[in-house]
């Protein structure tokens, strides 16, 4: 899957994924939860600074115009999905033993990301020069699409410093890429160059983080080896892809379908409408990709199933140490969240829609981490065909609920959709796994949800009710761990003792 524009791409005891590769060695799952802590900042640093970009852009935009940024977005990042094409994860997997492979498997990743991006391309722009109401609206389709291809682009030295285990790097530069997106947006908008104003520096700057994050990577001292890619190996390497194609395509289409079907039935008010609620939602799922990029590489480069199923175990019990407050907090203060980041409007629009939306995240998060156990077991035709099923749920249950129940209905759709791909995902583990503890790692974090939503109910402004609740949360959940289970206490201790004597 993906990062969904980090979607389809990028797998702990609490807080400890690379205890993962190694449980025994606290020393290595304390670095590992540094390392997650770092991806972790780098990712919501970038998402804070998206999400301040479109706190901004709601306000100077009109609904419609929001609407249409909002539809440029999804439709680009869910043509994108064939180029990105799981090529990334097979890079992980196919190197993530034998590093020496490395630079072969990146030249045939941005071949065959190259021939699949030119008619995407192609074939996206003239369907948006055809169908889309304005110049400014065609634009904007155009450059969003054009950047949602750099980004699948971008992916790939990503993936590079994920097998190398030094995604720091590359973590910054994307915190880079976002904060000159939010600034230089800010500034356009400020300007009044309006929505294409806005597309145009959207595209200019993927284009200079793209540039940036494959320098980044030959400076680790990999680069294309252009020279050893045979077409027997470039058709192997195809063939290969084409289960992890599949599932990577097919879920974006789970993902992204929602708003663009919105916006063919409803127009780009109705989907901006949906855009608020689900922008909170898709902000909050950088901690998924943050902890994939550590835990997925420990998967695959794992000795036997036990530790393959150790790294997946840890790296849902992180999901439900995250997602599970975020559902509880989302349901009680959704409107005044709304409210707080994007206005009335949208609040008033959309807090039923974030209610629908609450579980998304902790779903995602399973699926995900599931799908790329099976892909580092060398069984990537299993989440290939629970996506399938799915999308097919998702875009069924889309064409009966969105004409009478519009942005609702594509939350209610979303939702269930994540549902059936977990549930799925969570039974074949069991059959060809060796057995998986999924519901396990939700037991503390609903223990420590319920005092705190207490707490957030209280009559105060939203943010600091939130606050309490969270302290709240987290000295409930602390103690209850240190007694239930120690050794995620202990590493989250030694990763924080270790962070304050930097």
């Amino acid at each position: 899957m993906s990062g969904q524009d980090d979607a389809v791409s990028a797998r702990a005891q609490v807080n400890s994924p690379a205890g993962a590769a190694a449980p025994e060695a606290p020393a290595g799952a304390a670095r590992g939860a540094r390392t997650v802590a770092v991806l972790a900042l780098a990712e919501v640093g970038g998402k804070v600074f998206t999400l301040v970009l479109l706190m901004y852009a709601v306000r100077e935009l009109s609904p419609g115009e929001f609407g249409s940024f909002s539809y440029a977005l999804a439709f680009g990042m869910l043509l994108a999905a064939l180029p990105t094409w799981g090529l990334d994860a097979l890079l992980v997997q196919q190197t993530g033993s034998d590093t020496s492979r490395l630079p072969g498997q990146y030249a045939q990743l941005l071949m065959l990301r190259t021939a699949l991006a030119l008619p995407v391309l192609l074939v996206g722009a003239g369907f948006g020069l055809a169908t889309r109401p304005s110049p400014a609206d065609r634009f904007t389709l155009v450059a969003l699409l054009a950047a949602a291809v750099l980004e699948s682009y971008a992916h790939a030295p990503r993936a590079v410093a994920g097998v190398l285990r030094r995604q720091s790097a590359a973590a910054l530069v994307l915190v880079g890429q976002r904060l000159l997106t939010a600034i230089a947006g800010v500034l356009a908008l400020a300007a009044g160059m309006g929505l294409a104003g806005l597309a145009a520096v959207y595209l200019t700057v993927t284009l200079v983080g793209t540039v940036a994050l494959f320098g980044t990577v030959a400076r680790m001292g990999v680069r294309p080896g252009w020279g050893g890619v045979g077409r027997s190996d470039l058709a192997l390497t195809a063939r290969r892809s084409v289960p992890v194609g599949i599932d990577a395509l097919l879920a974006m289409l789970l993902f992204r379908a929602d708003s663009v079907l919105l916006g063919w039935f409803h127009g780009d008010d109705t989907v901006a409408e949906y855009a608020a609620p689900f922008r909170v939602v898709e902000t909050v799922l950088f901690f998924t990709w943050a902890v994939s990029r550590v835990v997925y590489p420990a998967m695959a480069a794992a000795a036997d199933p036990p530790a393959l199923r150790r790294a997946l175990e840890h790296g849902l019990a992180v999901a439900g140490f995250v997602f599970i407050p975020f559902a509880g907090l989302a349901i009680v203060r959704g409107h005044d969240i709304l409210a707080l980041l994007f206005g009335d409007y949208y609040a008033e629009s959309g807090t039923s829609t974030l209610w629908w939306l609450a579980p998304t995240p902790l779903l995602f998060a399973y699926a995900y981490l599931l799908g790329n156990a099976f892909v580092a077991a060398g069984r990537s035709g299993v989440p290939m065909v629970s996506t399938l099923i799915a999308a097919t749920v998702n875009i069924v249950a889309n064409l009966a609920l969105l004409p009478p129940l519009a942005s609702l209905g594509a939350a209610i759709t979303t939702t269930a959709a994540f549902l059936v791909n977990t549930v799925h995902l969570v039974v074949m583990a069991r059959r060809h796994l060796g057995g998986v503890a999924a519901l396990s790692p939700l037991a503390l974090p609903l223990l420590a949800l319920l005092p705190a939503l207490g707490i957030a109910l209280l009559p105060v402004p939203v943010v600091p009710a939130l606050l309490f609740a969270g302290v709240a949360y987290l000295g409930l959940w602390w103690p209850a761990a240190r007694r239930w289970q120690p050794e995620r206490a202990a590493v989250v201790r030694s990763a924080l003792r270790r962070r304050a004597g930097r």
